[in-house]
């Protein structure tokens, strides 16, 4: 049978995906979560994953967005002059010249993992922000941290991007075919050694954009296989004047609606947690 995991992103980020991620939550689809726990509305979505029974609540790690929850002067490495983390191509340039260093790495997922904890329940995965675990000096020190608070599943590196009808969706069967695909084929075989994965992540996309189309669903099911588990990741949103996260919406839409679900059915799909793996 097709094995499925739905998690949905960012629980924590604001207001409006934490409301957002809460509401999918009631629906059936949405079986599992991450929940970042540095970011202006963490405090509350700490206190709602308490409530939220329907789905797995693992922990988002972030190190390129916003702050960090240790003192900026213990993690200089990490951070600008503002106390910031170095964001998005920043960081990871950084990161390839070798001017970010491993303890402090450990030093900031230690201190967001110790923050998840003082909720009481053990987290029930890891991802990172943005994929930061394909970039292998943050995966081998997240491997370290599983290690020491015994976590014991983990998102797999293996991303496949899926496009609708508005771009190219990837080809399955010609997957590891080129130099980072069998970089990150490497990088999950490390993870399997130690830790429980999905064989593979999904990600609808829009060509150019941030957000997800209801084409790339859709087209996702496509790549599902028998005896093997996937990972659909998605970023449900409300709607906000500012947004500038194109398909959000349309993420938690798709998660509310029956559409989903009858396609999900039709494809003999079961879908289960993080707990479940």
């Amino acid at each position: 049978m097709k094995r499925l995991i739905i998690n949905a992103d960012d629980f924590g980020y604001s207001q409006e995906i934490t409301l957002a991620i809460k509401k999918a939550s009631e629906h059936g689809l949405l079986t599992s979560t991450s929940l970042i726990v540095n970011k202006d509305y963490s405090g509350p979505a700490l206190d709602l994953a308490r409530e939220i029974k329907e789905v797995s609540v693992g922990i988002h790690f972030n190190l390129d967005d916003g702050k960090p929850l240790c003192p900026p002067e213990q993690v200089r490495t990490l951070v600008n002059e503002q106390g910031e983390f170095h964001a998005g191509k920043k960081f990871r340039a950084r990161l390839f010249w070798r001017k970010i260093t491993s303890r402090e790495i450990y030093q900031e997922l230690k201190a967001q993992l110790t923050r998840f904890l003082s909720l009481g329940i053990q987290p029930s995965h890891m991802d990172f922000h943005h994929h930061l675990h394909l970039y292998y000096p943050v995966l081998r020190v997240a491997l370290q941290v599983a290690k020491e608070f015994n976590l014991r599943k983990m998102r797999t590196v293996r991303l496949l991007r899926i496009y609708g009808e508005n771009g190219s969706s990837f080809n399955f069967h010609r997957w590891r075919k080129t130099a980072a695909d069998i970089y990150r084929n490497s990088l999950h075989g490390k993870i399997n050694q130690v830790l429980d994965t999905p064989d593979f992540l999904l990600e609808p996309k829009i060509v150019g954009e941030n957000g997800s189309s209801p084409e790339g669903w859709m087209e996702a099911i496509k790549f599902l296989r028998d005896e093997l588990v996937f990972e659909l990741c998605c970023h449900p949103k409300y709607n906000d004047e500012n947004s500038q996260k194109a398909g959000r919406e349309t993420d938690l839409e798709i998660l509310k609606g029956k559409s989903y679900r009858s396609l999900i059915e039709k494809e003999n799909v079961k879908l289960i947690s993080y707990g479940e793996l």
